[in-house]
Order: structure tokens, then C-alpha cells, then sequence
């Protein structure tokens, strides 16, 4: 049962690390779904994006909307938020 947590642990850390790569290269940032109200997920519905278990929704670097933006802990070259 252990060696299981731990693979899970390593694939989602991987799928993590994969998104991460993606946002750069397309200049987008990735919103961690539990950031968000319903209302907004409702709203951003396609821009739902599923990374194994956890869902984040996906914006342009320079698009993202105003409430989500000031939710959002800034740090330098961050693009994916949890």
C-alpha cells in the first residue's frame, strides 16, 4: 500500500511538473480549481484543464481576470497556483 501512495505521489508530481512546462512555453497561467468560486468555474468552464486527479483552469499570462488575479500570491516565474 505504500509503494502505491508513493507512486501516486511521483505521477502526480509529474503531471504537476509537465503543466508547469506547458504554461511557459505557451505563456498561460494555471488556476487551481479550489481557488476558485462556483460562479467562476461555471463562468471559465472552457478553460478547464484535468491534471490526474486535480483540475486548474487556464489563462493567458496577461488575461487573467481581475478577481482571480487578486487571489493570487505573486512570486517570480510562478505559473501554476495551488
Amino acid at each position: 500500500m505504500v509503494l502505491n501512495k508513493k507512486w501516486k505521489e511521483y505521477l502526480e508530481q509529474t503531471y504537476t511538473n509537465q503543466l508547469t512546462q506547458a504554461c511557459k512555453a505557451t505563456k498561460s497561467v494555471a488556476v487551481r480549481s479550489t481557488l476558485l468560486s462556483r460562479h467562476e468555474k461555471d463562468m471559465y468552464k472552457d478553460r478547464r484543464y484535468h491534471s490526474g486527479i486535480k483540475v486548474y483552469y487556464l489563462f493567458p499570462e496577461n488575461d487573467v481576470p481581475l478577481n482571480i488575479y487578486c487571489r493570487l500570491v505573486q512570486e517570480e516565474e510562478k505559473v501554476v497556483f495551488e
